[in-house]
């Protein structure tokens, strides 16, 4: 049992289509939260370090992720493939693991020319996914090519699976759906398919693959649908604009949540997340200053990291600043950073431990103070930020 994302048909990518396809996918995944977990050893301790996706080259196996940023969960495996330039999952749960790895499948169903079709348990609308898609990239992608009942025939009698199968008209509906409602199939289409099916059965054969629901493509409410997906998709009307960001699609309050990914002109930080770093800046300047030292820092860290797995759950620091803080441990920068990253951990913990006691995981998740934990952590891993912040 357990949530499944999948593709069916012929999922090649076309070869002059393929680099973009794989910068587009790991670009998904990175802002989409999906990272997986690195242990370390050090000093007789073991932490976890988030590690993001990154760019490769094709002698790589794979890029794969278990675990999203966002959602705090580990699923199974997802990822993509530079061999076979595929995107593949296992289970992916009910958010927002599930979502990054929708859209991953349907640039897969997009890039492919409608030659396979995305199926499996979708927890986005469709319309929602293209609109973030064009929006996010300037694309015109649309899904026109899931009303051709030729197309979406052929994609199925190739699958593995499908291609041993009877198939019926049915069928062809699960993977023409552009949303949550009936299907739209042209007469012309149709009778496209009536032809080919003709050529290789009887009409027995051909009546009983056509005898399951009715699809009536000039009933007044899918035409309806079906033009608000076409203006959805197009966005030629303010009526019908959706007003979905990157922000909606990984589920945050805000986007003080995504700081991780903040740079010069991606997205604004609100006024109390600028004051919160201001006074963040003022308190390492402060420990700069402090002239009582730790002699091993970086046994401090790695206890600290530790400290705070137990206390605040599942919080971990990313990789590239773990080891920038390493690299320079003898920097008076690099050691207040640390100093404030204890004096966080301990000004939140009593609340943490009563919130604990009191409320369910979920409940706690984003309260204060695990939020200002997770936002220092955060702040820590953007070199940018980091750079302007704690100079270092």
């Amino acid at each position: 049992m357990g949530s499944f994302i999948s593709i069916v048909g012929d999922s090649s990518i076309p070869k002059d289509k393929r680099q973009e396809f794989q910068k587009r996918v790991l670009h998904v995944m990175d802002i989409g939260g999906m990272m997986r977990l690195e242990e370390v050893s050090i000093y007789d301790k073991s932490v976890y370090l988030l590690t993001k996706a990154s760019v490769f080259d094709d002698s790589c196996k794979c890029y794969w992720a278990s675990y999203n940023y966002f959602e705090e969960k580990l699923w199974e495996d997802a990822g993509y493939d530079p061999k076979t330039c595929c995107v593949y999952s296992n289970k992916v749960g009910w958010s927002v693991f599930n979502n990054i790895i929708a859209i991953c499948h349907l640039l897969q169903e997009l890039y492919s020319n409608g030659r396979c079709y995305v199926g499996g348990d979708l927890h986005m609308d469709p319309l929602e996914m293209i609109y973030w898609l064009n929006k996010e990239f300037g694309t015109k992608f649309d899904l026109d090519h899931r009303l051709d009942m030729v197309k979406i025939y052929r994609a199925l009698i190739r699958d593995d699976f499908y291609g041993l199968q009877e198939l019926s008209i049915d069928d062809l509906a699960d993977y023409a759906k552009l949303y949550s409602g009936e299907v739209v199939f042209t007469e012309s289409s149709r009778d496209k398919l009536k032809k080919e099916l003709l050529a290789k059965g009887t009409p027995e054969e051909v009546e009983k693959f056509f005898s399951g629901k009715k699809y009536e493509f000039c009933s007044q409410e899918n035409y309806t649908r079906y033009l608000l997906f076409v203006l959805a998709v197009a966005e030629v009307s303010a009526k019908y604009k959706y007003n979905f960001s990157t922000k909606d699609l990984v589920r945050c309050e805000s986007d003080d949540d995504r700081i991780y990914w903040w740079s010069e002109g991606a997205f604004a930080l609100s006024t109390e997340c600028q004051d919160w770093l201001a006074d963040v800046r003022e308190k390492h300047q402060q420990l700069m200053d402090d002239e009582s030292d730790d002699q091993n820092m970086v046994k401090k860290l790695i206890v600290l990291l530790d400290h705070i797995n137990n206390v605040y759950r599942n919080l971990y620091m990313f990789k590239e600043s773990f080891y920038d803080i390493l690299a320079q441990a003898n920097s008076a920068e690099a050691r207040a950073a640390v100093k404030l990253l204890e004096a966080i951990c301990a000004q939140g913990e009593p609340m943490m431990k009563e919130l604990l006691e009191n409320n369910s995981w979920q409940s706690i998740r984003r309260r204060e103070p695990r939020r200002e934990m997770k936002r220092f952590l955060a702040l820590l891993g953007n070199r940018v930020l980091r750079k302007k912040t704690l100079a270092f």
